[in-house]
C-alpha cells in the first residue's frame, strides 16, 4: 500500500522532507499508524505554509509593481509640470517684458527710445544676474566654505540615517 499516493502534488522540497521522513520513521507495528498519521499530519502543514508563503511572496510582487508604476507616472508628472511651469514662466516675462514697452513707448513717444531703454534694463539686470552668481561660486569655492558645507552634508545624512532607524523601531515597538 502506497501511503504518498498525492506525491505528485508535492514540490521538491516536500519531496525531500518526505524522504528524510520515510528515513527516521521506525516502523514497528505499534507506533506505524501513529507515526505516520503524525507525519502527514506535519508534511500537510508544511505545504500550506509553503502556499501561504508562496501568495504573500506573490502579493509582494504585486505590491512593488503597482507602486513602481506608480512612481513612474508621478516622475512623469512632475516633470510635465516643470516644462509647464518653464514654459508659462517665460511667457509670463514675455508678457511683462512686452508691457513694459508699450509704457515706455506711451511715456516717451517712440518705440525706438522704449526698446533701447528696454534693451539698457535687461542688459543691467543680466549683468547683476551674472555678478550675483560668481559671487556665489567664489564663496562657495572658499576653504571655510566648503568645510561648512561638508559639515551640513553630514549631518543632513547622519540626521535621515538617524530617523531612519528611529522610525524603524518605533514601527517595531507598535508591531
Amino acid at each position: 500500500m502506497d501511503y504518498w499516493s498525492f506525491d505528485s502534488s508535492l514540490t521538491g522540497g516536500q519531496q525531500f522532507l518526505r524522504k528524510v521522513i520515510e528515513r527516521n520513521i521506525v516502523f514497528s507495528s505499534k507506533h506505524h499508524t501513529d507515526s505516520l498519521a503524525l507525519s502527514l499530519r506535519w508534511i500537510t502543514e508544511l505545504k500550506e505554509v509553503l502556499l501561504a508563503l508562496q501568495e504573500l511572496m506573490q502579493a509582494q510582487r504585486q505590491l512593488f509593481t503597482a507602486e513602481w508604476q506608480l512612481a513612474r507616472s508621478i516622475a512623469t508628472a512632475a516633470f510635465l509640470c516643470i516644462v509647464l511651469a518653464i514654459f508659462f514662466v517665460l511667457a509670463l516675462s514675455l508678457s511683462v517684458t512686452m508691457l513694459t514697452a508699450l509704457l515706455l513707448a506711451k511715456w516717451f513717444g517712440s518705440w525706438i527710445l522704449a526698446l533701447t531703454i528696454l534693451v539698457i534694463i535687461l542688459a543691467f539686470c543680466l549683468i547683476l544676474a551674472l555678478y550675483g552668481l560668481r559671487y556665489c561660486l567664489h564663496r562657495i569655492s572658499l576653504p571655510e566654505t566648503r568645510a561648512q558645507l561638508h559639515r551640513t552634508i553630514t549631518g543632513l545624512v547622519s540626521t535621515s540615517t538617524h530617523d531612519k532607524t528611529t522610525n524603524d523601531r518605533t514601527l517595531q515597538k507598535s508591531e
